[in-house]
């Protein structure tokens, strides 16, 4: 069976890595927290893991973006253009990249773009990580997303956790109703929602699917 959503990361990488390609000599590439220091009006390129996505009826879209290493963000407002606009083909979770013009003017740093400078650059599975999800859950915090880990159990063997590979980070997971014996100590893709739980105040994720995760066929550009 063909996976399209394979195809329309492929699709979406190749074409928004052609526009970024042909800016690439004159506009600078920045992480999202050095776009501050830009002047308003500059044009730059940026990318950062989607956390929030609105679409208003005017076709505009509103895109969240953080940096998965120091917590900033920013937002890209994206107008219609020749291809699509992101809410066709992103999720949250994935690593979007943008060519856009900068704002300043506001607390928030603000990213004009269109559909056509917008791209996907990596899917949520081969970007989150427990660590991210740990230093930014309010930004997760009843989201549903895509994330790749190894699954085991905790040390009184009752409760599932899913593991960062270096095994020095992992949280909470609930699979009610599945049978996963099959998938312990194995890489998986947990596709779920990321909660807070009042009783043991910390947080969980709300598994709707665990199925054997795979090496990653999309392109990093």
């Amino acid at each position: 069976m063909i996976d399209t959503r394979m195809i329309a990361t492929l699709l979406s990488a190749l074409l928004g890595a052609m526009v970024l390609l042909a800016s690439a000599s004159s506009t600078p590439s920045v992480r999202i927290s050095e776009i501050s220091l830009l002047d308003d009006g500059q044009e730059a390129i940026t990318s950062g893991i989607l956390v929030d996505l609105r679409v208003f009826d005017s076709g505009v879209e509103a895109l969240l973006l953080t940096d998965d290493t120091d917590g900033a963000v920013l937002k890209v407002i994206s107008s219609p253009g020749i291809r699509p606009q992101p809410s066709s083909y992103v999720d949250i979770g994935d690593e979007v990249r943008v060519l856009g013009e900068v704002s300043n003017s506001r607390a928030l740093s603000i990213m004009y773009s269109s559909s056509d400078r917008v791209n996907l650059r990596r899917a949520s599975e081969y970007v989150l990580t427990v660590e991210i999800l740990s230093r930014n859950w309010l930004l997760f915090q009843g989201d549903e997303f895509r994330i790749c880990g190894l699954l085991a159990e905790d040390a009184s063997n009752e409760t599932l956790r899913l593991f960062d590979s270096d095994m020095d980070h992992s949280i909470s997971l609930r699979s009610d109703g599945q049978d996963v014996s099959r998938l312990m100590s194995k890489k998986v893709m947990v596709e779920g929602i990321l909660r807070f739980d009042s009783s043991s105040m910390g947080f969980y994720i709300d598994a709707g699917s665990i199925s054997i995760a795979y090496d990653n066929p999309f392109l990093d550009v």
